[in-house]
């Protein structure tokens, strides 16, 4: 792996007050990994916190019963309560400082854009290490230029800004002017001896991701429309939950699709799923780094997606590990989904060269956000 993080300096081995700010605890990428690094330094003695700042206060994630998770709720109560954007916002930022004020963290980390903004506005003049986090494509979201330029600004004033993907990282640093950290996302390390064995996995294809529109959920089921006659004893399960749920049930059966795909909902244990299924679909239309292909890569799962969806990964290889379409076209996609379903040969050979390429890098890449967390020194480029 390339070298990820320059400039970090002065690594302190004192026990550390650490913040994790992040919007929602609704299952997606983000929430993963925070899962995964809250565990981990909470593991090592650090005092960790996590703040949510939205949504539902039951999840379906695993955390230590001695990490602090506090509840804001400023999204819903705040809506209702304050009709002008403006006035909410502020509302939001002085509770954030208000809570952040009381902790007294040596670090805070926040995730994704908006998240970040919030948290760096609310500490304006705190002196408190802020590392901003974005974990999307900042340049290909369906937002306006005016935001994006926003948060390129926040980007270019917090103390560190990092990105999930290395493509997008070298974008922000060029647009921000400053110089953005490429951190790969944290995967649970595993033994490949307690894989699945290849024969082992059911004829079952996998999407993961939230039912929203950059997931393109759309063009996987009009692609398995296209390949309908070869999904005899196949199953296509999807699993997350979003905005676009309903649409995409009607769409399954306008499809006539009932028989063979399932929503799962969120699920808790994404591994399960992963090594009893054949391989894994994406058809994003943008990803920071997806979470869901690394912990597929990881296991040993064939690959299929757009080359949008694994854009900047350095661990998927056409060919090698996985099949990656160019088009976003569902005639192009179905074909490439057809020959995944037919030829099992292939699959094995995509799945043996899947699972050695991401185990050593994740623990290279724990080590990175240690030094991260525990620099005593760090500069704006």
């Amino acid at each position: 792996m390339n070298k990820i993080v320059p400039q970090i300096k002065n690594i302190s081995t004192k026990k550390r007050k650490i913040v994790f700010i992040i919007s929602t605890f609704e299952l997606g990428g983000a929430q993963r990994v925070l899962e995964i690094i809250s565990e981990h330094f909470n593991n090592k003695g650090d005092k960790v916190y996590i703040i949510i700042l939205s949504g539902k206060t039951d999840h379906i994630l695993n955390f230590d019963s001695d990490i602090d998770i506090t509840w804001l709720n400023i999204n819903e109560e705040y809506n209702k309560k304050y009709k002008n954007r403006i006035i909410r916002n502020i509302v939001r930022i002085k509770d954030i400082r208000t809570i952040l004020t009381k902790l007294k963290p040596d670090v805070v980390f926040s995730f994704m854009g908006g998240t970040s903004l919030l948290t760096f506005l609310s500490l304006l003049g705190k002196g408190i290490k802020h590392i901003a986090s974005e974990r999307n494509n900042i340049v290909s979201q369906h937002k306006s230029y005016i935001w994006r330029g926003i948060l390129l600004l926040m980007y270019r004033h917090v103390d560190i800004a990092t990105a999930n993907n290395k493509d997008i990282a070298k974008t922000m640093s060029i647009l921000s002017k400053r110089e953005v950290i490429y951190l790969p996302n944290p995967i649970k390390p595993i033994n490949n001896k307690y894989l699945p064995s290849f024969d082992s996995r059911k004829n079952i294809v996998l999407a993961i991701g939230r039912l929203e529109y950059q997931k393109d959920y759309p063009l996987l089921l009009r692609s398995l429309n296209l390949v309908k006659s070869n999904l005899k004893d196949w199953e296509i399960n999807i699993a997350g939950e979003g905005s676009q749920k309903q649409f995409l049930i009607d769409l399954v059966d306008k499809l006539d699709l009932t028989d063979y795909v399932n929503f799962l909902g969120n699920v808790k244990n994404i591994n399960q799923l992963i090594d009893e299924s054949s391989f894994l679909c994406s058809t994003s239309r943008y990803e920071g780094n997806s979470n869901a292909i690394c912990e597929a890569v990881l296991r040993g799962l064939p690959i299929l997606a757009t080359e949008d969806a694994v854009q900047g990964n350095e661990f998927i290889e056409s060919g090698v590990n996985s099949l990656i379409v160019k088009s976003r076209s569902a005639d192009i996609f179905a074909e490439n989904l057809r020959l995944m379903l037919k030829d099992i040969s292939l699959r094995s050979t995509l799945a043996k060269n899947n699972a050695t390429s991401y185990e050593e890098s994740s623990l290279k890449i724990l080590s990175i956000w240690e030094k991260l967390i525990y620099s005593n020194t760090y500069k704006k480029t």
